[in-house]
């Protein structure tokens, strides 16, 4: 993750500087743009605890203003997962012990952006704060492992079985199950989440947008979410996230 920092914050300031040179060596005239009122973007993130994707839709009020629409899906794991392999098994899966449940989470919210400094103040890039909270579903889908009953036989025959830590142990466990299996069974977990971040957009064109957002994340749930066994699980969720972001803006009268 902390590679992931790095390389785009390194891009960023490459193309902040590309930009620079290109003003200064050029006879640049200032001008007012066109208001673009109406905006959709989209997006990849990455944050300290998974990784998502996120769409909104932009309602520019003012100049230096706008409201935003947006729906997020994001993975959220544990800090105490780590993946195994059991070496006894020939083609066994990396999974993670312990692990109850997958967490996904679906967030739709309302924020705002307000500009801080504009692309001619920053030598084209503009600097926005970003703030948004809304509603967060978490999705806790089970977890199914390949499973057998005579351990450490080498001709193992295996099935699929919702994990129970208190029955299968490390030596029945061959590997993770199927995907998607445990969809047919995932529990709902009603929240709320908050996001507070910088935008940097770099975009040359006005009614463009190519942007690298950064900040942090809160979700909050009534109760604690079952991610893994033998340990206290939590209800709330704090992470630093990044995000990638393109899109486009129109006018209308």
């Amino acid at each position: 993750m902390r590679s992931i920092y790095l390389i785009l914050i390194f891009w960023l300031f490459i193309n902040g500087l590309n930009a620079q040179v290109a003003s200064n060596s050029n006879e640049y005239e200032e001008h007012k743009p066109l208001l673009y009122r109406n905006e959709f973007s989209y997006g990849i993130t990455a944050h300290t605890s998974g990784w998502g994707i996120d769409f909104r839709r932009g309602f520019h009020n003012t100049g230096t203003k706008k409201y935003i629409l947006e729906g997020e899906y994001i993975t959220m794991r544990s800090v105490k997962e780590i993946k195994t392999l059991n070496p006894y098994y020939d083609g066994a899966k990396a999974y993670v012990f312990g692990k109850l449940n997958s967490l996904n989470v679906l967030r739709f919210g309302i924020g705002e952006q307000r500009t801080l400094f504009g692309k001619s103040e920053r030598g084209r890039i503009g600097i926005q704060l970003n703030y948004s909270a809304g509603v967060s579903l978490g999705l806790a889908i089970p977890v199914y492992l390949q499973i057998v009953s005579d351990p450490g036989n080498q001709y193992y025959n295996y099935t699929i079985e919702r994990y129970d830590p208190q029955l299968h142990t490390i030596d029945k466990i061959v590997g993770r199950g199927p995907l998607f299996r445990g969809f047919g069974s995932l529990k709902p977990y009603p929240g709320a989440y908050a996001k507070l971040g910088f935008n940097f957009d770099w975009n040359q064109s006005d009614d463009k947008l190519s942007s690298l957002e950064t900040g942090i994340m809160c979700d909050l749930y009534a109760t604690d979410i079952p991610i893994m066994a033998f340990i206290d699980n939590n209800n709330i969720f704090f992470n630093f996230y990044i995000t990638l972001m393109f899109g486009h803006k129109w006018y209308t009268n």
